[in-house]
């Protein structure tokens, strides 16, 4: 057990932050520091952002490649790395038009699977139909009996 020197409690080691220098712990225990540190940035925020919007400026691709794989991880449970293969192995076309042009993930609303990489449009457009496969398929007659030569 040891003295917080802000708090003044004796606590447990395990309630204080290890030393990075030296063996041993620091001398505040962790509450403290913690109650400190968010003291410091809601009484500075200006510099929090300023410091978070510098960071991102000199590491945009490095950032913006973390934010895509956050969103990727969170919405359809794959990876940057599968989102590139997926992309890679259909040669960057979408798998309806075979268009070469920026991708975007289908999945299933129902399932949560990822089925492929679609064009913008062409996700658009099954959206449209909300994956129904009857309405899709009248779609398809409704065109093919439409046709004007």
């Amino acid at each position: 057990m040891r003295e917080c020197s802000k708090c003044k409690v004796y606590k447990l080691n395990r309630c204080f932050y290890k030393r990075s220098d030296t063996y041993g712990f620091r001398s505040r225990c962790k509450e403290c520091i913690n109650k400190d540190n968010k003291t410091w940035h809601l009484n500075n925020k200006g510099k929090v952002n300023k410091r978070k919007n510098d960071y991102n400026k000199k590491n945009h691709n490095k950032v913006s490649k973390a934010k895509r794989n956050e969103r990727y991880k969170k919405r359809y449970n794959i990876t940057i790395e599968e989102y590139e293969r997926m992309a890679k192995d259909q040669s960057n076309m979408c798998k309806i038009c075979n268009k070469n042009t920026k991708l975007v993930v289908d999945h299933c609303h129902k399932s949560n699977k990822v089925r492929g990489l679609l064009c913008q449009g062409c996700n658009l457009g099954l959206g449209a139909f909300k994956d129904n496969y009857n309405n899709l398929n009248k779609a398809i007659t409704y065109l093919m009996e439409s046709v004007i030569e």
